[in-house]
């Protein structure tokens, strides 16, 4: 509710249309750009949007969210400085990058969080996919209703790769490293834009400035992936 109250036209707070199920569209997929960097809690930053690669001004993010991003940061500080050593020790554009962002203190510092609502996404409508290089280090919070997030994944050593899913819903987190691993999400039917039959969750990256920041960390990026594995 708080962020639909910040909701306005042309203001970076709001909410947008996208649309990442054409073949489905009875489903409704809203998104909105924040930051959680808390030195700077009450003024924007600039920031890459990332749908569109432009660069755009972000405003702070609703208080709870913010709150939650530095607690992870400060519950998560010893490992979080071992990840950084381990990304310089790997060396490489990405993990040179992500590990001055994680020594700025900037994990988990760059937020989008998405609606979704009506007609659902089953698991042979799914967008399989891997995220781009920010999302080296990523947190997701469901913050309500309940989506599966799909992975290719062995059950065991040396077992051939299988779609596994695991449900979320209010509450749960996960800590992952997208940028690396193919996966999808699955939307149960909701209601359109009835409250709280609504799926909201969050999506907490590195936050990288610009487009060209961006394509630096492409290179070598499954090395840093590997780190961050190894970790």
């Amino acid at each position: 509710h708080e962020a639909r109250r910040r909701q306005a036209p042309g203001v970076a707070g709001g909410f947008v249309r996208c649309v990442d199920h054409p073949h489905v569209p009875k489903h409704t997929y809203h998104e909105a750009y924040w930051h959680c960097v808390w030195p700077e809690r009450h003024v924007t930053r600039r920031g890459m949007n990332p749908r569109t690669s432009e660069t755009m001004s972000k405003a702070p993010a609703p208080g709870p969210l913010m709150v939650l991003a530095e607690g992870l940061r400060r519950a998560n500080h010893d490992a979080l400085e071992g990840l950084r050593r381990a990304l310089v020790e790997c060396g490489g554009p990405c993990a040179e990058a992500a590990a001055q962002l994680l020594g700025d203190g900037l994990a988990f510092a760059d937020a989008a969080v998405q609606l979704h609502s009506g007609e659902g996404i089953p698991p042979d409508g799914m967008g399989w996919h891997t995220d781009a290089p920010n999302s080296l280090l990523h947190a997701a919070v469901a913050i309500q209703g309940t989506r599966a997030l799909h992975t290719m994944a062995s059950p065991a050593p040396g077992s051939p790769m299988e779609d596994r899913a695991w449900w979320q819903s209010a509450g749960d987190v996960y800590i992952s490293t997208p940028a690396g691993v193919r996966h999808a999400v699955e939307y149960p039917s909701t209601r359109r834009w009835r409250g709280r039959e609504r799926i909201a969750a969050a999506q907490l990256r590195l936050p990288v400035a610009d487009l060209e920041a961006m394509q630096a960390m492409y290179q070598r990026r499954e090395e840093a992936v590997a780190a961050v594995g190894e970790w």
